[in-house]
């Protein structure tokens, strides 16, 4: 390794003598190398320097040399790989590839967060042809946006260079995993292995890598149907992989990575109309064969407590109880997938090539639990050391994208873009959550913009607060605050509450500039997405009585009135999760004189001394001949006593409550009226008894951070003073997760919860509930 600065070298548009075939990289067994894989139609090993990669975190100002491998079957063509080595771990880095006679385009790669404790996203797939290629395109965007942290082809390509041109804006970027499938078995896998650098000694046939609380382990089912190629390759394997599940099994190691996941093409079960071997009781890569005395890999990776084989080869998506010779073991009956008792399989081979689809049988089998004959590909993320997701993406039902602009005949905004939501509620939204973000100050902005353009949200929710303030400068704070957030509000739902600085001329800038649904002008109204029912409300009505008690009392009996409707047993199942955001909290542990710091909160209990405010207001001003047009005013809107919140909230089970005004962040145990309602001592949010409060208010303004009182309260479950803001994804109609990231330590990839907070409620058998 030596550095090296450019000398002019990136200009050079030689094509013959630089990289011909597009580059692709894998990891390793460390956080700190990445290899990278290219080649060239000139054989470089004559020249001084040969061929090598320039790379560094900013600028290109390191190198290192290639190591050849030989040339592919069909035509003169010559590999290179490189291992580059003492990266730093959760650092993006420039590369490109070539020699003194050209070179590749500049790429980049984000290295792997040290250690266990994060949280891995990857696609996951097989059957991916350059014909056909139905999911590329989709799958080009997410990798471009930055969505996944690796790829994993379980098998099957079209392994030419048009193919690997193709997936070059994936592989260029982010590690793309594989394993063999019976498309790559020509010469035995000589293309597949001199093409592809995977971890090990035997050229990416099978190999084992950790990412985050994962351990990986790819096998190749091939040497069980291409006996041709010998017996040894299949004992080989077999031994090797025994070896590797000692070891990722030793209580110390699977206290690390409590996850094993192991990845191959061909499938031990299936329900497709064919003949293919996992049609029938005695798959090969299941029971193994007589003469090798079994080397079957079911009750391998069943005594080995494996949690998840993924499998492609079958042209369609299917997912399996949790299984182990023909025996269903869930779970529970609510819960299959909590605790399952055998691997669960699930088979994605539907990414799309020249052979279309592998239509399924017409009766499902008892071990069947879901299964799909349209294009798409699995999405699969790590929460923690407890909980793992997975989702089918069906690129028939993906949504539809619009491009836009606006102006007149005098000129024109530049042309922006927003994804429709799909139809109905089985689908799993994400939103980036917050309040309490001005002009200045904005320290979560710029990581949030950069998420947004990533597509990692369907929506925003900004629980109030904007620009500090917007009317301020005749309302020059509020145009330069919404061209801050224009490049998320012109992509993506940027849905409001009003809070207390907006509260100038009655709110009149805040319901001018944002357009939300409903006839109040956007001070509170409701919406759909997915399997949740969003409610914003507010809590402004409680503070500003200058602007009278009908504002109060119309959004109190609103809110009653689409509760009843929210609650109803048909529309509870369709979005069983309902969810109320406004701006001020009802509890709060902060170290302030603010109303969420004392028992009585306004929000929370209502106004019983309404009538003291009233009198003492009339008295003030002058007015007392009003009172008796005001209790006129009071009997006809119902308001005499109690309008607070926090009872109807619980009594119509509203299941969280996101709110703002603190500049720091606050989770809750499940509350109400002071009282600690959690689901069980070691699942306190999995159905729990009242609703879940957050705090996220420090996105940034400048008012800096609230502190906390020193002594945090009993029912105080988490709490963090750093700015940031919050995450909230709902899984399925079961399982809602939310984590909060610190933009103090967002560089590391910092999750800041001690946990990750998953709620778990209504239990049933969920369509995708891990």
């Amino acid at each position: 390794m030596g550095g090296r600065y450019l000398s002019g070298r990136r200009g050079v548009a030689r094509f013959h003598g630089r990289y011909d075939v597009p580059l692709n990289f894998q990891v390793t067994h460390k956080a700190t190398e990445m290899i990278v894989t290219w080649s060239t139609v000139n054989d470089t090993r004559h020249m001084v320097e040969g061929s090598w990669v320039e790379y560094g975190l900013d600028v290109l100002n390191l190198t290192a040399n290639s190591s050849y491998s030989g040339t592919t079957s069909f035509r003169n063509q010559y590999i290179h790989r490189v291992k580059l080595t003492d990266l730093e771990p959760g650092s993006v880095y420039v590369y490109h590839c070539g020699s003194e006679l050209g070179w590749s385009p500049v790429f980049w790669f984000k290295t792997r967060p040290a250690g266990q404790s994060w949280s891995p996203m990857l696609a996951v797939y097989g059957d991916l042809g350059n014909s056909y290629a139905e999911s590329l395109t989709i799958l080009q965007k997410e990798a471009q946006r930055g969505l996944y942290d690796a790829f994993i082809h379980a098998g099957d390509f079209a392994v030419g260079d048009e193919f690997l041109r193709q997936i070059e804006s994936i592989a260029g970027y982010v590690p793309y995993m594989t394993c063999p499938g019976n498309h790559e078995q020509a010469n035995n896998f000589s293309d597949y292995r001199n093409r592809f650098s995977m971890p090990g000694n035997t050229e990416g046939l099978w190999y084992s890598f950790d990412v985050g609380p994962i351990h990986f382990i790819s096998i190749s089912t091939e040497v069980y149907y291409f006996l041709e190629y010998g017996f040894e390759l299949l004992t080989r394997q077999f031994n090797w992989l025994k070896d590797d599940l000692k070891i990722a099994t030793l209580a110390e190691n699977r206290a690390l990575r409590p996850w094993i996941v192991v990845y191959g093409h061909r499938p031990m079960y299936c329900s497709n109309e064919n003949t293919d071997d996992c049609t029938t009781n005695q798959t090969q890569t299941r029971t193994g064969f007589m003469e090798l005395l079994g080397k079957g890999l079911e009750d391998l990776l069943y005594d080995y407590g494996v949690d998840l084989e993924i499998w492609a080869h079958e042209h369609s998506y299917e997912r399996l109880w949790p299984i182990y010779n023909y025996q269903v073991y869930n779970g529970s009956l609510d819960s299959p997938y909590s605790n399952p008792e055998a691997p669960v399989h699930v088979i994605t081979g539907s990414a799309g090539c020249s052979e279309f689809h592998d239509p399924f049988k017409l009766e499902q089998p008892y071990w069947s639990a879901f299964r799909s004959a349209d294009y798409g590909y699995t999405r699969l993320k790590v929460f923690n050391s407890t909980h793992l997701y997975m989702e089918y993406v069906s690129i028939e039902h993906h949504g539809v994208s619009i491009a836009y602009h606006c102006g007149s005949e005098k000129g024109w905004s530049p042309v922006f873009w927003f994804k429709t939501r799909p139809p109905g509620q089985s689908w799993s939204p994400a939103l980036a959550v917050y309040g309490d973000l001005g002009y200045h100050n904005a320290r979560s902005l710029p990581h949030l913009q950069n998420e947004v353009q990533r597509g990692f949200y369907d929506a925003v929710i900004h629980a109030g607060d904007f620009a500090y303030d917007m009317n301020d400068e005749e309302g020059n704070v509020g145009d330069k605050f919404l061209r801050q957030i224009e490049s998320m509000a012109g992509y993506i739902p940027y849905m409001t509450c009003p809070g207390n600085h907006e509260a100038n001329n009655n709110f009149s800038d805040y319901r001018n500039r944002f357009s939300m649904p409903g006839n109040t002008e956007g001070l509170w109204y409701s919406f759909d997405v997915g399997p949740i029912h969003f409610i914003s409300i507010s809590t402004e009505v409680y503070y500003f009585l200058e602007y009278g008690f009908e504002l109060l009392a119309r959004q109190f009996n609103w809110l009653k009135d689409d509760l009843k409707k929210a609650t109803k047993p048909s529309n509870r199942a369709l979005r069983p999760w309902i969810i109320v955001y406004g701006h001020r909290p009802m509890y709060c542990s902060n170290k302030n004189t603010d109303d969420c710091t004392m028992n009585q909160t306004r929000t929370r209990i209502g106004t019983p001394d309404i009538m003291k405010l009233v009198l003492s207001n009339l008295h003030q001003k002058g007015l007392f001949w009003q009172l008796g047009k005001l209790l006129d005013l009071l009997s006809r809107i119902n308001l005499y006593v109690s309008d607070g919140l926090e009872d109807m909230f619980y009594k119509h089970g509203v299941d969280l409550e996101i709110w703002a005004h603190e500049h720091s962040y606050e989770r809750l145990w499940p509350i109400y009226n002071y009282q600690i309602y959690n689901g069980s001592l070691m699942e306190p949010y999995r159905n729990p008894g009242a609703p879940v409060h957050v705090i996220t208010g420090s996105a940034g303004c400048d008012e800096k951070h609230d502190p906390f009182k020193s002594e945090q309260p009993y029912w105080s479950a988490f709490r963090s003073n750093d700015y940031g803001y919050t995450r909230l994804k709902v899984l399925n109609s079961t399982h809602l997760y939310m984590e909060y990231v610190s933009v103090e330590h967002h560089g590391k990839g910092k999750i800041t919860e001690p946990q990750d907070i998953i709620f778990r409620k209504y239990p049933k058998i969920g369509l995708y509930t891990w």
